[in-house]
Protein backbone atom coordinates (compact mmCIF):
# COMPACT_ATOMS: atom_id res chain seq x y z
CA UNK A 1 0.00 0.00 0.00
CA UNK A 2 1.54 3.27 -1.15
CA UNK A 3 0.15 6.79 -0.64
CA UNK A 4 1.40 9.46 -3.04
CA UNK A 5 0.79 12.98 -1.79
CA UNK A 6 -0.40 15.76 -4.09
CA UNK A 7 2.47 17.71 -5.65
CA UNK A 8 0.66 21.05 -5.27
CA UNK A 9 -1.73 22.10 -2.49
CA UNK A 10 -3.19 19.55 -0.10
CA UNK A 11 -5.43 17.09 -1.84
CA UNK A 12 -9.10 17.03 -0.99
CA UNK A 13 -9.70 14.16 -3.41
CA UNK A 14 -8.33 10.66 -2.86
CA UNK A 15 -7.67 8.68 -6.01
CA UNK A 16 -7.30 4.95 -5.26
CA UNK A 17 -5.67 3.18 -8.21
CA UNK A 18 -5.51 -0.54 -8.93
CA UNK A 19 -1.88 -1.28 -9.78
CA UNK A 20 -0.34 -4.66 -10.46
CA UNK A 21 2.75 -5.90 -12.28
CA UNK A 22 0.61 -6.29 -15.41
CA UNK A 23 -0.61 -2.67 -15.59
CA UNK A 24 2.23 -0.88 -13.78
CA UNK A 25 3.55 1.00 -16.84
CA UNK A 26 0.15 2.35 -17.87
CA UNK A 27 -0.76 3.36 -14.30
CA UNK A 28 2.59 5.13 -13.92
CA UNK A 29 1.98 7.00 -17.18
CA UNK A 30 -1.39 8.23 -15.87
CA UNK A 31 0.18 9.36 -12.59
CA UNK A 32 2.80 11.22 -14.63
CA UNK A 33 -0.01 12.92 -16.59
CA UNK A 34 -1.66 13.98 -13.32
CA UNK A 35 1.64 15.30 -11.98
CA UNK A 36 2.12 17.27 -15.21
CA UNK A 37 -1.12 19.12 -14.45
CA UNK A 38 -0.15 19.53 -10.76
CA UNK A 39 -3.61 18.47 -9.65
CA UNK A 40 -4.27 18.56 -5.87
CA UNK A 41 -5.16 14.90 -5.52
CA UNK A 42 -3.67 12.27 -3.21
CA UNK A 43 -3.12 8.88 -4.80
CA UNK A 44 -3.26 5.52 -3.08
CA UNK A 45 -1.83 2.57 -5.02
CA UNK A 46 -3.23 -0.86 -4.17
CA UNK A 47 -2.83 -4.34 -5.61
CA UNK A 48 -5.70 -6.83 -5.75
CA UNK A 49 -5.28 -8.15 -2.21
CA UNK A 50 -4.95 -4.65 -0.73
CA UNK A 51 -8.01 -3.43 -2.61
CA UNK A 52 -10.01 -6.37 -1.30
CA UNK A 53 -9.10 -5.45 2.28
CA UNK A 54 -9.87 -1.76 1.79
CA UNK A 55 -13.26 -2.08 0.11
CA UNK A 56 -15.59 -2.16 3.08
CA UNK A 57 -17.94 0.42 4.60
CA UNK A 58 -15.81 1.05 7.69
CA UNK A 59 -12.59 1.76 5.79
CA UNK A 60 -14.23 3.96 3.16
CA UNK A 61 -16.13 5.85 5.86
CA UNK A 62 -12.86 6.57 7.65
CA UNK A 63 -11.30 7.91 4.44
CA UNK A 64 -14.35 10.09 3.74
CA UNK A 65 -13.81 11.76 7.11
CA UNK A 66 -10.56 13.10 5.65
CA UNK A 67 -11.39 13.52 1.96
CA UNK A 68 -14.34 15.17 0.22
CA UNK A 69 -14.48 12.58 -2.57
CA UNK A 70 -12.95 9.21 -3.38
CA UNK A 71 -12.31 7.96 -6.90
CA UNK A 72 -11.79 4.23 -7.36
CA UNK A 73 -9.81 3.70 -10.58
CA UNK A 74 -9.24 0.34 -12.25
CA UNK A 75 -7.19 -0.20 -15.39
CA UNK A 76 -7.32 -3.79 -16.61
CA UNK A 77 -6.98 -6.25 -19.44
CA UNK A 78 -9.52 -8.95 -20.25
CA UNK A 79 -7.20 -11.55 -18.75
CA UNK A 80 -7.50 -9.73 -15.39
CA UNK A 81 -11.30 -9.87 -15.39
CA UNK A 82 -11.65 -12.53 -12.71
CA UNK A 83 -9.70 -10.36 -10.28
CA UNK A 84 -11.94 -7.39 -11.07
CA UNK A 85 -15.10 -9.47 -10.69
CA UNK A 86 -14.07 -10.45 -7.16
CA UNK A 87 -14.17 -6.76 -6.18
CA UNK A 88 -17.23 -5.45 -8.02
CA UNK A 89 -19.86 -6.40 -5.42
CA UNK A 90 -17.93 -4.39 -2.80
CA UNK A 91 -17.65 -1.48 -5.24
CA UNK A 92 -21.42 -1.50 -5.85
CA UNK A 93 -22.16 -1.66 -2.12
CA UNK A 94 -19.89 1.30 -1.36
CA UNK A 95 -21.32 3.35 -4.23
CA UNK A 96 -24.87 2.66 -3.02
CA UNK A 97 -23.96 3.73 0.49
CA UNK A 98 -22.05 6.90 -0.36
CA UNK A 99 -23.64 7.80 -3.70
CA UNK A 100 -21.76 10.66 -5.40
CA UNK A 101 -19.00 10.89 -2.79
CA UNK A 102 -17.45 7.75 -4.31
CA UNK A 103 -16.95 7.49 -8.07
CA UNK A 104 -15.78 4.26 -9.70
CA UNK A 105 -14.02 4.46 -13.06
CA UNK A 106 -12.24 1.98 -15.31
CA UNK A 107 -10.03 2.00 -18.37
CA UNK A 108 -7.44 -0.01 -20.24
CA UNK A 109 -7.71 -2.64 -22.98
CA UNK A 110 -10.84 -4.40 -21.68
CA UNK A 111 -13.05 -1.36 -20.99
CA UNK A 112 -11.85 0.13 -24.28
CA UNK A 113 -13.16 -2.92 -26.13
CA UNK A 114 -16.26 -3.42 -23.97
CA UNK A 115 -17.25 -0.20 -22.20
CA UNK A 116 -20.88 -1.32 -21.72
CA UNK A 117 -20.01 -4.64 -20.08
CA UNK A 118 -17.43 -2.88 -17.90
CA UNK A 119 -19.87 -0.20 -16.73
CA UNK A 120 -22.53 -2.78 -15.93
CA UNK A 121 -20.06 -4.45 -13.58
CA UNK A 122 -20.53 -1.46 -11.28
CA UNK A 123 -18.37 1.31 -12.70
CA UNK A 124 -19.72 4.81 -13.33
CA UNK A 125 -17.47 5.65 -16.25
CA UNK A 126 -15.24 3.80 -18.71
CA UNK A 127 -12.30 5.47 -20.44
CA UNK A 128 -11.86 4.36 -24.04
CA UNK A 129 -8.42 4.29 -25.61
CA UNK A 130 -5.45 6.28 -24.33
CA UNK A 131 -6.20 8.44 -21.31
CA UNK A 132 -3.20 10.71 -20.63
CA UNK A 133 -5.36 13.65 -21.74
CA UNK A 134 -8.87 12.58 -20.68
CA UNK A 135 -7.95 11.19 -17.26
CA UNK A 136 -6.48 14.42 -15.79
CA UNK A 137 -9.36 16.39 -17.36
CA UNK A 138 -11.86 14.11 -15.59
CA UNK A 139 -10.04 14.39 -12.25
CA UNK A 140 -9.88 18.19 -12.56
CA UNK A 141 -13.65 18.32 -13.15
CA UNK A 142 -14.22 16.22 -10.02
CA UNK A 143 -11.98 18.52 -7.98
CA UNK A 144 -13.72 21.65 -9.26
CA UNK A 145 -17.22 20.23 -8.83
CA UNK A 146 -18.03 20.48 -12.52
CA UNK A 147 -19.82 18.03 -14.85
CA UNK A 148 -17.23 15.34 -15.55
CA UNK A 149 -19.63 13.22 -17.63
CA UNK A 150 -18.74 15.35 -20.70
CA UNK A 151 -15.08 14.35 -20.58
CA UNK A 152 -13.79 13.36 -24.02
CA UNK A 153 -13.11 9.65 -24.46
CA UNK A 154 -15.46 8.63 -21.64
CA UNK A 155 -18.46 6.27 -21.78
CA UNK A 156 -21.31 6.03 -19.30
CA UNK A 157 -24.86 4.77 -18.97
CA UNK A 158 -27.81 7.15 -18.75
CA UNK A 159 -31.11 5.34 -18.20
CA UNK A 160 -31.30 2.82 -21.06
CA UNK A 161 -28.57 4.40 -23.20
CA UNK A 162 -24.86 3.81 -23.44
CA UNK A 163 -23.33 7.19 -24.22
CA UNK A 164 -19.84 7.37 -25.67
CA UNK A 165 -18.28 10.83 -25.86
CA UNK A 166 -16.06 11.92 -28.73
CA UNK A 167 -12.44 10.87 -28.26
CA UNK A 168 -9.69 13.39 -27.56
CA UNK A 169 -7.05 13.95 -30.21
CA UNK A 170 -4.26 11.34 -30.17
CA UNK A 171 -1.57 12.61 -27.85
CA UNK A 172 1.93 13.68 -28.78
CA UNK A 173 4.12 11.33 -26.74
CA UNK A 174 6.70 14.09 -26.35
CA UNK A 175 4.25 16.12 -24.27
CA UNK A 176 3.84 13.41 -21.63
CA UNK A 177 6.47 11.82 -19.38
CA UNK A 178 6.59 8.01 -19.59
CA UNK A 179 6.81 7.77 -15.81
CA UNK A 180 6.38 10.06 -12.76
CA UNK A 181 9.81 11.72 -12.63
CA UNK A 182 9.64 13.41 -9.23
CA UNK A 183 8.27 10.28 -7.59
CA UNK A 184 11.10 8.16 -9.08
CA UNK A 185 8.58 5.57 -10.25
CA UNK A 186 10.60 4.30 -13.18
CA UNK A 187 9.44 1.89 -15.86
CA UNK A 188 10.02 0.97 -19.50
CA UNK A 189 9.86 3.90 -21.93
CA UNK A 190 7.22 3.84 -24.65
CA UNK A 191 8.86 4.99 -27.90
CA UNK A 192 6.11 4.16 -30.41
CA UNK A 193 2.34 4.05 -30.11
CA UNK A 194 -0.10 2.81 -32.77
CA UNK A 195 0.17 -0.03 -35.28
CA UNK A 196 -0.95 -0.06 -38.93
CA UNK A 197 -1.09 -3.83 -39.34
CA UNK A 198 -4.41 -4.40 -37.53
CA UNK A 199 -4.08 -8.15 -36.91
CA UNK A 200 -7.52 -9.58 -36.20
CA UNK A 201 -6.60 -10.93 -32.75
CA UNK A 202 -4.91 -7.75 -31.46
CA UNK A 203 -6.37 -4.87 -29.44
CA UNK A 204 -3.43 -2.49 -29.94
CA UNK A 205 -4.54 -0.72 -33.16
CA UNK A 206 -8.12 -0.51 -31.87
CA UNK A 207 -6.92 1.29 -28.73
CA UNK A 208 -4.11 3.46 -30.10
CA UNK A 209 -4.95 3.78 -33.78
CA UNK A 210 -3.19 2.62 -36.92
CA UNK A 211 -0.90 5.60 -37.46
CA UNK A 212 2.40 5.24 -35.58
CA UNK A 213 3.41 8.05 -33.24
CA UNK A 214 7.00 8.14 -32.05
CA UNK A 215 8.59 9.79 -29.05
CA UNK A 216 11.40 12.00 -30.37
CA UNK A 217 15.01 10.94 -29.98
CA UNK A 218 15.62 13.94 -27.71
CA UNK A 219 12.70 12.92 -25.48
CA UNK A 220 13.76 9.27 -25.33
CA UNK A 221 17.32 10.24 -24.43
CA UNK A 222 16.10 12.73 -21.81
CA UNK A 223 14.03 10.18 -19.90
CA UNK A 224 16.71 7.50 -20.29
CA UNK A 225 19.29 9.90 -18.88
CA UNK A 226 17.11 10.56 -15.83
CA UNK A 227 16.90 6.82 -15.21
CA UNK A 228 20.66 6.40 -15.63
CA UNK A 229 21.37 9.21 -13.16
CA UNK A 230 19.20 7.34 -10.65
CA UNK A 231 21.14 4.11 -11.15
CA UNK A 232 18.69 2.44 -13.56
CA UNK A 233 21.17 1.31 -16.17
CA UNK A 234 19.13 -1.31 -18.07
CA UNK A 235 17.12 0.56 -20.71
CA UNK A 236 14.14 -1.22 -22.27
CA UNK A 237 11.42 0.13 -24.51
CA UNK A 238 7.75 -0.39 -25.34
CA UNK A 239 6.78 -0.56 -29.01
CA UNK A 240 4.37 -2.66 -31.08
CA UNK A 241 7.28 -3.29 -33.46
CA UNK A 242 10.70 -2.24 -32.19
CA UNK A 243 12.26 -1.65 -35.61
CA UNK A 244 9.48 0.61 -36.91
CA UNK A 245 10.78 3.52 -34.85
CA UNK A 246 10.77 6.68 -36.97
CA UNK A 247 8.65 5.17 -39.74
CA UNK A 248 5.80 7.46 -40.80
CA UNK A 249 3.63 4.62 -42.10
CA UNK A 250 4.78 1.81 -39.82
CA UNK A 251 5.14 -0.43 -42.87
CA UNK A 252 8.78 0.34 -43.67
CA UNK A 253 12.07 0.78 -41.84
CA UNK A 254 13.49 4.28 -41.38
CA UNK A 255 17.06 3.11 -41.04
CA UNK A 256 18.54 6.59 -40.54
CA UNK A 257 16.26 7.59 -37.66
CA UNK A 258 16.57 4.14 -36.09
CA UNK A 259 20.36 4.37 -36.09
CA UNK A 260 20.27 7.90 -34.70
CA UNK A 261 18.13 6.68 -31.80
CA UNK A 262 20.38 3.73 -31.04
CA UNK A 263 23.54 5.86 -31.33
CA UNK A 264 22.14 8.39 -28.84
CA UNK A 265 21.23 5.63 -26.39
CA UNK A 266 24.63 4.02 -26.85
CA UNK A 267 26.29 7.37 -26.03
CA UNK A 268 24.84 7.21 -22.50
CA UNK A 269 27.63 4.74 -21.71
CA UNK A 270 29.97 7.71 -21.59
CA UNK A 271 27.99 8.88 -18.55
CA UNK A 272 27.76 5.43 -16.97
CA UNK A 273 29.63 2.49 -18.53
CA UNK A 274 27.13 0.11 -16.94
CA UNK A 275 24.33 1.30 -19.26
CA UNK A 276 22.81 -1.52 -21.27
CA UNK A 277 20.40 -0.94 -24.16
CA UNK A 278 17.81 -3.54 -25.15
CA UNK A 279 15.61 -3.23 -28.24
CA UNK A 280 13.58 -5.98 -29.87
CA UNK A 281 13.49 -8.10 -26.74
CA UNK A 282 11.06 -7.95 -23.80
CA UNK A 283 8.83 -5.93 -23.49
CA UNK A 284 8.63 -5.47 -27.27
CA UNK A 285 9.14 -7.65 -30.32
CA UNK A 286 10.03 -7.29 -34.00
CA UNK A 287 7.93 -7.99 -37.08
CA UNK A 288 9.89 -10.39 -39.31
CA UNK A 289 9.82 -8.26 -42.49
CA UNK A 290 11.67 -5.51 -40.60
CA UNK A 291 14.72 -7.70 -40.02
CA UNK A 292 17.43 -7.37 -42.63
CA UNK A 293 21.21 -7.40 -42.74
CA UNK A 294 21.16 -3.64 -42.15
CA UNK A 295 18.78 -3.59 -39.19
CA UNK A 296 20.31 -6.60 -37.47
CA UNK A 297 23.75 -5.02 -37.76
CA UNK A 298 22.40 -1.93 -35.98
CA UNK A 299 21.17 -4.09 -33.11
CA UNK A 300 24.50 -5.88 -33.04
CA UNK A 301 26.45 -2.61 -32.97
CA UNK A 302 24.45 -0.56 -30.48
CA UNK A 303 22.48 -2.86 -28.18
CA UNK A 304 23.24 -5.41 -25.48
CA UNK A 305 20.67 -7.86 -26.79
CA UNK A 306 21.64 -11.49 -26.70
CA UNK A 307 18.11 -12.42 -27.73
CA UNK A 308 15.40 -10.95 -29.94
CA UNK A 309 11.71 -11.80 -30.27
CA UNK A 310 10.15 -12.25 -33.72
CA UNK A 311 6.38 -12.35 -34.21
CA UNK A 312 5.39 -15.17 -36.55
CA UNK A 313 2.03 -16.28 -35.02
CA UNK A 314 1.45 -19.17 -37.43
CA UNK A 315 3.26 -21.58 -39.72
CA UNK A 316 0.40 -21.59 -42.23
CA UNK A 317 0.32 -19.07 -45.09
CA UNK A 318 -3.46 -19.38 -45.19
CA UNK A 319 -3.80 -18.52 -41.51
CA UNK A 320 -1.39 -15.58 -41.82
CA UNK A 321 -3.60 -14.12 -44.55
CA UNK A 322 -6.84 -14.75 -42.66
CA UNK A 323 -5.62 -13.09 -39.46
CA UNK A 324 -4.46 -10.08 -41.51
CA UNK A 325 -0.90 -10.56 -40.36
CA UNK A 326 0.76 -8.90 -43.35
CA UNK A 327 3.90 -11.02 -43.69
CA UNK A 328 4.80 -14.43 -45.09
CA UNK A 329 6.54 -17.54 -43.80
CA UNK A 330 9.49 -16.62 -45.99
CA UNK A 331 9.77 -13.35 -44.06
CA UNK A 332 9.89 -15.28 -40.78
CA UNK A 333 12.47 -17.78 -42.04
CA UNK A 334 14.64 -15.05 -43.56
CA UNK A 335 14.52 -12.96 -40.37
CA UNK A 336 15.41 -15.92 -38.16
CA UNK A 337 18.29 -16.98 -40.39
CA UNK A 338 19.76 -13.46 -40.42
CA UNK A 339 19.46 -13.06 -36.65
CA UNK A 340 21.02 -16.45 -35.90
CA UNK A 341 23.83 -15.78 -38.37
CA UNK A 342 24.71 -12.63 -36.49
CA UNK A 343 24.85 -14.41 -33.14
CA UNK A 344 21.43 -13.64 -31.69
CA UNK A 345 19.30 -16.16 -29.86
CA UNK A 346 15.82 -15.95 -31.34
CA UNK A 347 12.42 -16.48 -29.74
CA UNK A 348 9.64 -16.86 -32.29
CA UNK A 349 6.04 -16.13 -31.23
CA UNK A 350 3.32 -18.57 -32.27
CA UNK A 351 -0.38 -18.41 -31.39
CA UNK A 352 -2.19 -21.74 -31.25
CA UNK A 353 -5.93 -22.30 -31.39
CA UNK A 354 -6.67 -19.47 -33.82
CA UNK A 355 -10.32 -19.66 -34.94
CA UNK A 356 -9.42 -20.03 -38.63
CA UNK A 357 -6.92 -22.82 -37.93
CA UNK A 358 -7.73 -26.23 -39.44
CA UNK A 359 -5.98 -29.56 -39.08
CA UNK A 360 -3.72 -28.99 -42.09
CA UNK A 361 -2.76 -25.57 -40.71
CA UNK A 362 -1.69 -27.17 -37.43
CA UNK A 363 0.43 -29.69 -39.33
CA UNK A 364 2.04 -26.93 -41.39
CA UNK A 365 2.80 -24.96 -38.23
CA UNK A 366 4.46 -27.95 -36.59
CA UNK A 367 6.62 -28.52 -39.69
CA UNK A 368 7.57 -24.85 -39.83
CA UNK A 369 8.47 -24.73 -36.13
CA UNK A 370 10.81 -27.70 -36.57
CA UNK A 371 12.39 -25.97 -39.57
CA UNK A 372 13.12 -22.88 -37.50
CA UNK A 373 14.43 -24.88 -34.54
CA UNK A 374 16.93 -26.67 -36.79
CA UNK A 375 18.62 -23.31 -37.40
CA UNK A 376 19.96 -23.45 -33.83
CA UNK A 377 19.68 -20.85 -31.06
CA UNK A 378 15.92 -20.68 -31.65
CA UNK A 379 13.04 -21.18 -29.22
CA UNK A 380 9.30 -21.14 -29.69
CA UNK A 381 7.37 -18.66 -27.54
CA UNK A 382 3.95 -20.31 -27.31
CA UNK A 383 0.62 -18.51 -26.90
CA UNK A 384 -3.03 -19.52 -27.13
CA UNK A 385 -5.60 -17.39 -28.94
CA UNK A 386 -7.90 -15.39 -26.69
CA UNK A 387 -10.99 -13.61 -28.10
CA UNK A 388 -10.48 -10.05 -26.86
CA UNK A 389 -13.25 -7.41 -26.95
CA UNK A 390 -12.90 -4.76 -29.61
CA UNK A 391 -11.07 -7.02 -32.06
CA UNK A 392 -12.52 -8.60 -35.23
CA UNK A 393 -12.17 -11.97 -33.46
CA UNK A 394 -14.02 -10.90 -30.30
CA UNK A 395 -16.90 -13.32 -30.95
CA UNK A 396 -14.75 -16.22 -32.09
CA UNK A 397 -13.90 -19.27 -30.01
CA UNK A 398 -10.44 -20.77 -29.68
CA UNK A 399 -9.90 -24.00 -31.54
CA UNK A 400 -8.95 -26.88 -29.21
CA UNK A 401 -5.26 -27.73 -29.34
CA UNK A 402 -5.00 -31.20 -30.96
CA UNK A 403 -3.39 -33.88 -28.83
CA UNK A 404 -0.58 -34.35 -31.35
CA UNK A 405 0.33 -30.68 -31.17
CA UNK A 406 -0.03 -30.63 -27.39
CA UNK A 407 2.40 -33.56 -27.09
CA UNK A 408 4.82 -31.77 -29.42
CA UNK A 409 4.68 -28.61 -27.34
CA UNK A 410 5.37 -30.43 -24.08
CA UNK A 411 8.21 -32.32 -25.74
CA UNK A 412 9.78 -29.05 -26.87
CA UNK A 413 9.44 -27.69 -23.33
CA UNK A 414 11.43 -30.65 -22.11
CA UNK A 415 14.13 -29.96 -24.68
CA UNK A 416 14.32 -26.32 -23.63
CA UNK A 417 13.06 -25.28 -27.07
CA UNK A 418 9.70 -23.83 -26.04
CA UNK A 419 8.41 -21.59 -23.27
CA UNK A 420 5.40 -19.41 -22.50
CA UNK A 421 2.14 -19.20 -20.57
CA UNK A 422 0.14 -21.16 -23.14
CA UNK A 423 -1.33 -23.63 -20.64
CA UNK A 424 -2.56 -20.80 -18.43
CA UNK A 425 -3.81 -18.95 -21.51
CA UNK A 426 -5.93 -21.95 -22.48
CA UNK A 427 -7.85 -21.55 -19.23
CA UNK A 428 -8.05 -17.78 -19.62
CA UNK A 429 -9.49 -18.23 -23.12
CA UNK A 430 -12.16 -20.56 -21.76
CA UNK A 431 -12.93 -18.02 -19.04
CA UNK A 432 -13.38 -15.26 -21.62
CA UNK A 433 -15.75 -17.36 -23.72
CA UNK A 434 -17.73 -18.35 -20.62
CA UNK A 435 -18.08 -14.75 -19.45
CA UNK A 436 -19.17 -13.67 -22.92
CA UNK A 437 -21.85 -16.33 -23.00
CA UNK A 438 -23.05 -15.25 -19.55
CA UNK A 439 -23.30 -11.64 -20.73
CA UNK A 440 -20.52 -10.34 -18.47
CA UNK A 441 -18.51 -9.51 -21.58
CA UNK A 442 -20.73 -7.83 -24.16
CA UNK A 443 -19.65 -7.66 -27.80
CA UNK A 444 -21.21 -6.70 -31.10
CA UNK A 445 -22.52 -3.23 -30.28
CA UNK A 446 -20.80 -0.21 -31.89
CA UNK A 447 -17.98 1.17 -29.76
CA UNK A 448 -17.98 4.63 -31.31
CA UNK A 449 -19.17 8.09 -30.26
CA UNK A 450 -22.92 8.41 -29.87
CA UNK A 451 -25.85 6.80 -28.07
CA UNK A 452 -26.89 3.16 -28.11
CA UNK A 453 -30.09 1.83 -26.57
CA UNK A 454 -28.28 -0.99 -24.85
CA UNK A 455 -31.39 -2.47 -23.25
CA UNK A 456 -32.88 -3.11 -26.68
CA UNK A 457 -29.55 -4.48 -27.82
CA UNK A 458 -29.34 -6.86 -24.87
CA UNK A 459 -32.92 -8.06 -25.38
CA UNK A 460 -32.33 -8.86 -29.04
CA UNK A 461 -28.79 -10.22 -28.78
CA UNK A 462 -28.40 -11.78 -25.34
CA UNK A 463 -31.58 -13.84 -25.22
Amino acid sequence: MKLLKALSQKGKILLIMFRTKANRCSVNALIAALDKEKLPVDILLLDHEEFGKLLNIENISGLLNKYERIILAFGFMTTMLNSILSLTSSIREIKTRYKKRVVAICGGPHPSGDPLGSILLGFDYAFIGEAECSFPHFIRKVIEGEDYSKTLGVAYVDDEYLIINNPPKPIDLNEYPPYPIHRRMFNYIEITRGCPHACYFCQTPRIFGTRPRHRSIESVRHYCLIKVKHGKTDLRFISPNALCYGSKSGFTVNIEVLENLLAELHSLRKINPKVRVFLGSFPSEIRPEFISEDTIKLLKKYTNNKRIIIGAQSGSEKVLKEIHRGHTLEDVLNATEIAVKHGFRVDVDFIFGLPCEEREDVEETMVFMRKLLRLGNVRVHAHVFMPLPGTPYANKEPKPIPSRLRNELFKLVGYGKLYGQWVKQEELAKMIVKLRKKGVIITGYPVRPGKVNFKNYLKSNMA
